[in-house]
């Protein structure tokens, strides 16, 4: 007779004996897994190790050749000041940088104006014009200081003026950021240093009626101007992708070729046009005439009240030339594209037009001329909104004719 005891030992004995070789198995694949792990972890960080090493390696070979200067306006070109709450530094010395599509020189002379030295006083034989508005006047894109509009205006009518006639000094005084309420601020507190016979209100459509609605929308941020809370944030990735072509020229580079490639542009372009005129702003830009928008056109015909007061109290003219954004000038590649016809792109014209007739303001009706000119040649940068050298071109001859005729 068999020992049954016996036998449910045996069985025992083969069960732990089983189950000790499975728990052994499974302990080698995971020691095997393991190793494979870290083999690939090493390997990866070794390749990170080597990309990294090879960015920096290009990055500083990029800073040393020079092959693409610091990208946006350059540290120290902004300061504070009371009277128009930021100006660009007074000497600030000539600064290489780049921005979409261009590279250009930026300098300030001791007004802090990217203009040449003007005397003070005023020297006799003189007609002094100050022309005052944004970055479209600054015009520090891709275009030197002597081909900015204004200087090409007074090239021209220097050139042209009749023998004996009054010399012609046409002032830059463009300043990134500057609305109407700034220009009356510089004007009332620096009129004296001037003396300009005629004023001219250089009024970028696009945003100019929103700037003269906020304050403080600007600051000055270790010698940057920087967008405050009141002009709204930026999306993250936006925020992101200015903080990495502001430190790393090698992804400013990457962008700039990107921004080349023709199967990016008109996505890059329209993006860029409903940035630069913010989302929320387009339909009452465009919608200006309506009676929602009685308090934007009242805040800017106030300022410009103030204005006309300022220079009627010296015996000055004053004008206001209307600037275009883009997609009023060229509708079929921008405006067209976000919904919005030909009449009502010329809304913002047409109420500044009337607006400056009720003030006994000179109106220099433009915007057909710039349409005109558009036909033969792009007046703007592809991706970046102002004006190439084309559309400075063609300001000067508006802005040089209005000036001839005021001058006579």
């Amino acid at each position: 007779m068999v020992d049954r005891s016996d036998c449910r030992g045996f069985v025992a004995d083969r069960c732990h004996h089983r189950g000790g070789t499975n728990g052994g198995a499974v302990h080698l694949h995971f020691v095997l897994r393991s190793d494979v792990m870290k083999g690939l972890f090493r390997k990866l960080l070794l390749l990170g190790f080597a990309c990294g090493f090879t960015l920096l390696l290009m990055e500083g070979m990029i800073r040393i050749t020079g092959l693409v200067p610091p990208h946006g306006y350059p540290k120290g070109l902004f300061i504070e000041d009371p009277d128009t709450e930021f100006i660009m530094a007074p000497g600030f010395p000539e600064t290489r940088f780049s921005k979409q599509e261009f590279e250009t020189t930026v300098f300030t002379n001791r007004d802090g104006f990217r203009d040449v030295e003007r005397p003070e006083p005023k020297p006799e034989g003189v007609y002094r014009v100050l022309v005052v508005g944004d970055s479209f006047v600054w015009g520090a894109y891709g275009v030197d200081a002597d081909h900015t509009f204004t200087a090409l205006a007074e090239q021209s009518l220097n050139r042209n003026r009749d023998p004996g006639a009054s010399k012609f000094e046409v002032i830059n005084a463009g300043v990134i950021g500057w609305g109407t309420d700034n220009a009356l601020a510089f004007l009332k507190s620096r009129w004296d240093r001037y003396q300009p016979d005629a004023v001219v209100i250089a009024f970028f459509v696009a945003n100019d009626f929103f700037d003269n609605m906020r304050s403080g929308e600007y600051s000055v941020k270790d010698g940057y101007l920087v967008e405050t809370e009141s002009l709204g944030s930026d999306h993250f990735l936006r925020r992101v992708r200015n903080w990495m072509v502001s430190h790393f020229r090698l992804v400013s580079l990457a962008e700039r070729v990107v921004f080349q490639m023709d199967a990016f542009k008109p996505l890059l372009k329209q993006q860029e046009a409903i940035r630069f005129h913010g989302k929320d702003q387009m339909e009452v830009l465009y919608g200006m005439d309506q009676d929602e928008q009685a308090p934007i056109r009242d805040r800017t015909e106030e300022c410009l009240r103030q204005v006309a007061a300022v220079c009627s109290e010296s015996g000055a003219q004053l004008s206001l030339m209307p600037i275009p954004s883009r997609i009023q000038v060229e509708p079929v590649s921008s405006g067209e594209d976000l919904g919005l016809s030909k009449d009502q792109l010329s809304v913002p014209d047409k109420v500044l037009e009337s607006m400056c007739g009720s003030l006994g303001i000179r109106f220099v009706s433009s915007l057909e001329s710039y349409r005109d000119a558009s036909a033969e040649a792009s007046l703007y940068w592809e991706l970046n909104p102002h004006f190439n050298a084309e559309g400075n071109r063609v300001a000067a001859s508006i802005l040089g004719e209005h000036l001839a005729s005021i001058a006579d």
